[in-house]
């Protein structure tokens, strides 16, 4: 064999195990046979599988890296990228001894599965393989915890996910009663196995309120020396200074920008006011009316993207539906799923949940309906997602089950690109209101990078940026909701915004490169074909198929 069938080889093996290790992650990729599969919650568990992943990147490393092709030189580096990361969260930030949710594992997986296939009996069998082994489980999960004291907001957190889990299973207990082709054997096992689980998560509840708390304001934190640590396992171009005077000088530019859209709307208000006068005049006024157009947004999006000759649209379906009854619980206004890995044939799923509450704040626009789909659809995550299934290896698109150390800014920067593009290009009806919610899109993610950094980095307590989110957003719920999720998340709500303005920088150094031969439909599909590379590699990425694009048009 020569090395690369060797690398392939290495590598197929090792997707295997690396799914017998992970069944959740496998399930996720479409690997059927792991739905009923439980996954060991001990400590032992969790380093034997950084343990094991260190010697299939050794195996890797050891083949001669020159006689590899380019694509799995590239495969290679990214999995090195994601566990070299992965070993520094594990120690620098501990979370799979410190967030004390041992239920989210479950919650995960029978969401995955009912959100993916809906009540039928492969789906009833595999919830009752899932919480009989419930109680084994939680005591492998808690063997995890030593004496440290946990996090406050952690504590307080896992509580609320946790009493959220009778009200979901009451919920699937009455879809499943109502399926017809769920026999009713299985439907008694499943009322059985959810009865007896009411008991097991109490006691788990007992549990997590019997753990030290501790108390200092920023025991949640990563921390300055930590934080700069991971910026530079994530290799990006800026350092933690740059990244947050970029964010403040985008903040002030676009926010002057905000207010001069407002005065030449409406000189005699404010800009609260115009705003809430767009959404009284921009409202759809029925749930049906937001399905269809929502439908209809998503065929103009891809004929626009045709006519511009923005990308080359792979073979992918996304049906939109309203959001089913027993997923409203956990998705009070839209969710995206990507179609599985390995059965790509199914269609991606964007769900819209009808308001649950009359006169709140999740009220629905033509123009905001627009740019979500933009940016969640059409060419955002979808046509992302549909293409990593079609052109990346999955070796290529591995990701943590304790820890968000995706490459979020080429994931999350490349939809909040779409948003500026399709904006540019001319797609939105009305251009106006359009740049309105484009700007106050890229405002909050501005403001997702200044509190991301500085929350942990000790500079700006939970207090001071639940009032700036609240002041921002003006809705306190959903700002305490986001600020409580920014405290496990450390690098990656400033992805957003900075993965943005780098694919923008990397845009003008290819067309800076390739002169009259660039072309916008080359740079997309380049990023899209990539596999969500994290930025340093994507920038390698581009050098080789520059290299060979200006070969083959001499």
């Amino acid at each position: 064999m020569n090395e690369n069938q060797k690398f392939e080889e290495i590598i197929s093996r090792g997707m295997e195990e690396y799914f017998k290790r992970h069944p959740r992650i496998a399930v996720k990729f479409g690997k059927e046979e792991y739905e009923k599969v439980v996954e060991s919650g001990t400590a032992e568990h969790i380093e034997a599988n950084l343990k094991w992943f260190t010697e299939w990147i050794d195996k890797l490393k050891k083949l001669d890296n020159v006689k590899l092709s380019f694509e799995n030189q590239i495969t290679l580096k990214a999995m090195e990228y994601y566990h070299d990361i992965n070993l520094f969260m594990y120690g620098a930030y501990p979370l799979w001894k410190k967030v004390p949710n041992g239920l989210a594992y479950f919650q995960k997986i029978i969401f995955l599965l009912f959100q993916r296939k809906g009540p039928t009996i492969k789906v009833a069998e595999a919830i009752v393989v899932h919480l009989n082994n419930l109680p084994k489980y939680l005591e492998e999960f808690q063997s995890r915890f030593d004496e440290t004291p946990i996090p406050k907001v952690w504590r307080n957190l896992a509580l609320e996910q946790i009493q959220s889990a009778p009200k979901f299973f009451q919920t699937l207990t009455e879809v499943f009663y109502n399926a017809t082709e769920v026999p009713n054997t299985l439907k008694n096992m499943l009322q059985n196995a959810f009865n007896e689980s009411e008991s097991i998560i109490q006691k788990h509840i007992e549990w997590i309120n019997s753990l030290s708390i501790d108390e200092n304001e920023f025991a949640w934190a990563l921390g300055q020396e930590n934080f700069d640590k991971l910026l530079t396992l994530r290799k990006l171009p800026w350092d933690r200074e740059t990244i947050l005077k970029k964010a403040m000088s985008v903040y002030n530019s676009l926010g002057k920008r905000y207010m001069q859209i407002a005065k030449e709307i409406d000189p005699t208000k404010t800009f609260i006011e115009v705003l809430e006068d767009f959404y009284e005049q921009d409202l759809i006024p029925t749930f049906q009316e937001v399905l269809e157009y929502t439908r209809s947004e998503a065929l103009r999006a891809k004929e626009f993207i045709n006519s511009k000759n923005l990308l080359s649209l792979p073979e992918e379906k996304l049906i939109i539906i309203e959001t089913p009854p027993h997923l409203i619980h956990t998705h009070p206004t839209a969710a995206f799923t990507q179609a599985p890995y390995y059965s790509r044939d199914q269609p991606g799923v964007y769900m819209v949940t009808p308001p649950q509450k009359k006169n709140n704040f999740l009220k629905r626009s033509y123009t905001s309906l627009s740019n979500l789909l933009v940016h969640e659809a059409y060419p955002g995550h979808h046509l992302d997602f549909a293409c990593n299934n079609k052109f990346a290896p999955p070796s290529r698109l591995l990701f943590s089950d304790i820890y968000r150390i995706d490459p979020f800014e080429t994931i999350e920067g490349w939809a909040q690109y779409c948003e500026d593009l399709m904006l540019k290009q001319g797609f939105h009806k009305d251009p106006i209101r359009a740049e309105m919610l484009t700007i106050a899109s890229q405002l909050n993610s501005a403001l997702r990078v200044i509190l991301d950094i500085q929350m942990h980095c000790k500079q700006r307590t939970q207090e001071d940026a639940i009032k700036m989110l609240t002041n921002q957003l003006r809705n306190e719920a959903f700002a305490k909701a986001e600020i409580a999720r920014y405290t496990s998340t450390p690098g990656m709500n400033f992805s957003y915004l900075i993965g943005k303005l780098l694919i923008e920088d990397l845009r003008r150094e290819v067309e800076e490169k390739m002169g009259n031969k660039f072309s916008l439909k080359f740079f997309h599909d380049t990023i899209l074909r990539s596999g969500d590379l994290p930025y340093y590699l994507l920038k390698e990425y581009f050098d080789e198929i520059i290299k060979k694009e200006l070969m083959s048009q001499e």
